[in-house]
């Protein structure tokens, strides 16, 4: 209720709301009139009641005169068109007092009101609001801020309203981003002398927040505008500006960069075109650099603006620089001396904003500790989130490139090589820096669902570079630079002017001086691999609880992603793979026996928590190659070629005779023993590997290759395969194929296994080997003088299965084959009752469906008894009466013939 005193102003407020309100009648010059009166009131500062009365109406009724607008263009088009705007340019340019011809009533006084609070705000006098006393121009920003967010649909209906944002709006907001310009008030000399010296803290934040604006709503019609704004925006970021202008600059980016549709208008209208700033990629960047900047120390960085940089208040600048080990698991970051915290609720919360939201305040606010470093953290989410959607929004199922048309790929290859670099950079930094696995796993998730952006795309360089960015904060850093031949820190790095040995340095310093000790979960030895340096080889290697959590992130991305991955890439991985299961002690079990329970190495010094995690990671490496069968054929090649350089280095290290890892062939076995579906396709690539391994000249590869080798055979042979493998003549030489290489060997452990896969084969499925008993027997009559009595009995093993278990289904083809054979049996000097009993196994093991053949047989048999081993046939008596006692019988039935006439001419007078 009014009072009758002091505050008959307010009664003229209400007046002169309810006139406009309730009827249309005040219009022009009179709207003016009353719409003086309301902003002279608000700038009454005899009474604050009066001017807050004063600045609600002021808003209320401005936002009236916009609403007319809306009204009046629904019953416009029963009316005759209006007059081309583009006609009246000039006269637009010239400032009246009278609208322009082509606006309807209502729209002309809201032209007038807008220009005029446009040059208010500029410091210029009005033209329409005559009798203005004065305006600040903080309140000026947020009457042209409440226009332009709440009625864009009257600047895109009219070109008049159009003209003014182009050159009038965009003209103010670039004057006053110059960093020249101080806060100006005609009304305020001395707010005005006060700020000569610094920038003015509530302009800067009614721009920031008109400048997000325009850009948010209006960037299709202020294309060369907006790139401006994004510019200058992004440059409040540089380490020379307070740290209330970074903190608000990066608020106002966070609005933007969370916005999908808009970034892709950004990329589409600056970064693809050929002579236009990239935008995007200039504003990832700077969230880059400005992440880097705040890890800088107090002594590198001059001047108490890099102190606060790095996270302290204002009041107390050194706060972040006095890290001790209690920040173990707390949410933040240390890196060199410099702990800053993490505020993880900007992360998960939606958030008031400290700088843009704070109209009500006329000095900057107190900034929390780590505030900054969390919004640059979060806006590089954002980035990452609103990439993902653009990529994904269009390309469904397994997002194949080729499936894409040409503008639509250039647009997601321009997303991500603008953003790449400089996510890469900071979120690398920050992982490095991380100290609790809350933050450690937001970090890595962030990095797995870049590099399955970027592998969707195809683009291989990032890809890689991201890949390996991850698989390098699993191991400790120094280790990382000698596997992976990269530097510990990112490229962005290279701006502190440190090099790799530096950095090491820096490194072995840092963890000598500071109170800072990462958790040691893991002490083993480091693996040797081609190319290390000798220093490296030596000493202990440390893991920590973040460089398992790491493991695990590699391992659920190389699962969730394997289908884009390449051959560089799986090498990355399957390196870091191998050499954190050696320092872990994680034995790889021969036979491709998988073990989620693995055997580790006692060497190893492990602490009880990194103990249970074993098994998890054993785990999931397990599932990793399991997997592999979900995989298409060219991205399963992709992995097998990164296990077979592992094993090829395996066998460069053994050649050198220093401990190879069996990582690689262990794998390989694995990855083959779930894939033999497709045999055809990884077969020869696998078999021939091992091969090189069972002929390599270290025991232990050689047994691990043959091994592998007979172990995938005599899976393999127990696959359905279509046709059967009966009727698969080639895939029954593909199987047996790499056995006949096996017989070339001269290690008789290698022999042995060769030998015990073929007895193996034929007790599985030699019912089978139609066309493959030529293999067969070539493998078994393999006989060197050079070979052991006990592998010649493991020879004729499978040959006494042949002749007395598939003599009768063997093709008849094939059985000079095994007369051959049996011969070479019998000609062997170094198991005599082998020899013996070869020549009667044949005549004893006949088959009665055979007899058709059986002249043809002995002929063969004889004649190459006779003429292959006359030295047996001459010196063994018992040979002698061994041979006549079984054969003569049967060489009685043979007709005359040649063979008969040839054997009693040389050897008659031995019978």
């Amino acid at each position: 209720m009014l009072t009758e005193g002091t505050i008959e102003e307010v009664r003229v407020l209400q007046t002169v709301t309810l006139l406009l309100t309730t009827s249309d009648i005040a219009r022009g010059i009179t709207l003016s009139k009353c719409l003086v009166i309301c902003f002279n009131l608000h700038f009454n500062r005899g009474d604050q009641t009066v001017a807050n009365t004063a600045s609600a109406t002021v808003r209320q009724l401005v936002s009236l005169v916009f609403e007319r607008i809306l009204s009046e263009d629904k019953t416009t088009d029963c009316k005759e068109p209006r007059e081309d705007a583009e006609s009246n340019l000039e006269e637009l340019k010239a400032l009246k007092g009278v609208s322009p011809k082509s606006l309807q009533p209502f729209a002309g006084d809201a032209f007038l009101l807008f220009q005029d609070l446009i040059s208010l705000v500029n410091g210029d006098q009005p033209s329409w609001l005559i009798g203005m006393n004065e305006m600040t121009r903080t309140f000026g920003l947020e009457l042209l801020e409440m226009i332009l967010s709440t009625y864009p649909a009257v600047f895109f209906s009219h070109p008049e309203f159009v003209f003014l944002l182009k050159e009038r709006v965009c003209a103010l907001v670039i004057k006053l981003f110059s960093p020249n310009v101080k806060h100006q008030s005609r009304s305020s000399p001395a707010q005005q002398a006060a700020s000569q010296d610094k920038p003015y803290y509530p302009v800067s934040l009614r721009l920031l927040r008109l400048v997000t604006v325009l850009v948010q709503k209006y960037y299709k019609i202020l294309v060369t505008e907006c790139e401006i704004f994004l510019s200058l925006l992004v440059k409040f970021l540089d380490p020379d500006r307070a740290v209330w202008q970074r903190c608000l600059a990066l608020e106002a980016l966070h609005k933007l960069l969370a916005q999908p549709n808009l970034l892709k208008s950004i990329v589409v209208s600056y970064d693809l075109k050929p002579h236009a700033s990239p935008i995007l990629q200039d504003t990832v960047n700077a969230l880059s650099a400005f992440i880097q900047s705040v890890f800088v120390l107090p002594q590198v960085v001059s001047g108490t603006t890099a102190t606060v940089a790095a996270g302290g208040s204002a009041q107390n600048p050194q706060v972040s620089s006095n890290a001790t080990a209690g920040t173990v698991g707390l949410s933040g970051f240390y890196y060199r001396g410099v702990w800053i915290p993490l505020l993880t609720n900007l992360l998960t919360e939606p958030q008031r904003n400290t700088f843009l939201d704070g109209l009500d305040k006329s000095e900057p606010p107190g900034i929390p500790d780590g505030y900054g470093i969390s919004v640059a953290y979060a806006c590089l989410l954002s980035v990452i989130k609103s990439i993902t959607i653009l990529i994904e929004e269009e390309t469904e199922g397994d997002g194949d490139i080729t499936s894409m048309d040409k503008e639509e790929r250039k647009l997601k290859v321009q997303l991500i090589n603008s953003s790449w670099c400089g996510l890469l950079n900071a979120i690398s930094m920050l992982l490095e820096a991380s100290t609790d696995e809350v933050g450690t796993d937001s970090l890595l998730r962030a990095l797995e669902g870049l590099a399955g952006l970027t592998g969707r795309i195809k683009l291989d360089t990032p890809r890689d570079a991201i890949i390996t960015a991850i698989c390098r904060a699993s191991l400790p850093p120094h280790y990382g630079l000698a596997v992976l031949g990269v530097s510990p820190t990112s490229k962005g790095h290279a701006k502190t002017g440190s090099n790799d040995q530096a950095y090491y340095q820096s490194l072995q310093q840092q963890a000598n001086d500071n109170d800072y000790r990462p958790h040691v979960v893991a002490v083993g030895t480091p693996l040797v691999t081609p190319g290390m340096p000798q220093g490296i080889q030596q000493g202990p290697v440390m893991l920590t609880a973040k460089n398992l959590q790491v493991m695990r992130s590699i391992l659920t991305l190389a699962q969730k992603y394997g289908s884009v991955l390449e051959v560089t890439s799986w090498n990355v991985i399957l390196i870091t793979l191998q050499h954190l299961s050696w320092i872990l002690g994680i034995k790889p079990i021969a036979g491709g026996i998988k073990g989620r329970n693995p055997l580790v190495d006692s060497n190893n010094v492990l602490t009880t928590a990194v103990m249970a995690d074993i098994p998890i990671v054993s785990s999931m490496m397990v599932d990793l190659f399991e997997t592999s069968n979900m995989l298409d054929d060219w991205s399963l090649r992709q992995m097998l070629d990164g296990l077979c350089k592992l094993s090829n280095e395996s066998m460069e290290v053994a050649y050198s005779n220093r401990e190879p890892s069996f990582f690689g062939v262990a794998k390989l076995l694995e990855i083959s023993l779930v894939n033999l579906h497709r045999l055809e396709m990884l077969w020869k690539q696998v078999t021939d590997n091992f091969l090189q391994l069972a002929f390599h000249p270290s025991l232990r590869l050689r047994e691990w290759g043959v091994e592998a080798l007979t172990s995938l055979i005599r899976a393999a042979i127990h696959v359905k395969f279509e046709p059967p493998l009966k009727q698969n003549q080639k895939i029954q030489a593909l199987l047996l194929g790499p056995l006949v290489d096996l017989s070339t060997t001269t290690y008789s452990d290698v022999r042995q296994r060769q030998l015990d896969c073929v007895l193996g084969v034929l007790h599985a499925r030699g019912e089978s080997l139609t066309e493959g008993w030529p293999l067969v027997l070539e493998t078994v009559g393999a006989l060197t003088p050079s070979q052991s009595e006990s592998l010649v009995r493991a020879a004729f093993q499978c040959m006494q299965l042949i002749v007395t278990d598939f003599l009768p289904i063997i093709p008849i083809r094939c059985l000079p084959l095994i007369v051959e054979t049996v011969g070479c049996f019998g000609s062997q000097t170094q198991e005599l009752n082998v020899s013996l009993t070869s020549i009667g196994m044949l005549v004893s093991h006949i088959h009665p469906s055979h007899k058709f053949i059986i002249v043809n047989m002995y002929f063969h048999l004889t004649y190459f008894m006779f003429t292959q081993i006359p030295c047996i046939f001459h010196v063994s008596l018992e040979f002698r009466k061994f041979f006549f006692s079984d054969v003569k019988l049967n060489l009685l039935n043979i007709q005359r013939s040649r063979s008969v006439c040839r054997i009693r001419i040389k050897y008659g007078h031995l019978i």
